[in-house]
């Protein structure tokens, strides 16, 4: 049972990252932006936003916060709808 729990929460967490890599590489898109350019611009080395957005490496708040304020969107609009 404990087992189940864990594998629900791993894959909504990897669904959440997810999404939220999709919405970035859409602002980034309407932007025109490279993730190399952007990542400049908000301070993250080049490898860190690589990393997230081919989900090598999970997305933390911050990070997500700091994107909608660098894409002027609420922070809500980062993360998928449920």
């Amino acid at each position: 049972m404990m087992h189940d729990v864990c594998d629900t929460a791993r894959m909504r967490t990897k669904t959440l990252d997810e999404g939220v890599s999709q919405r970035v590489r859409i602002e980034l898109a309407r932007r025109r932006l490279s993730a190399a350019d952007a990542a400049k611009q908000v301070g993250f080395s080049e490898w860190s936003l690589r990393s997230r957005l081919n989900g090598n490496s999970k997305w933390t708040a911050s990070e997500v916060a700091t994107l909608a304020a660098f894409f002027g969107v609420p922070v809500a609009e980062l993360y998928p709808t449920p």
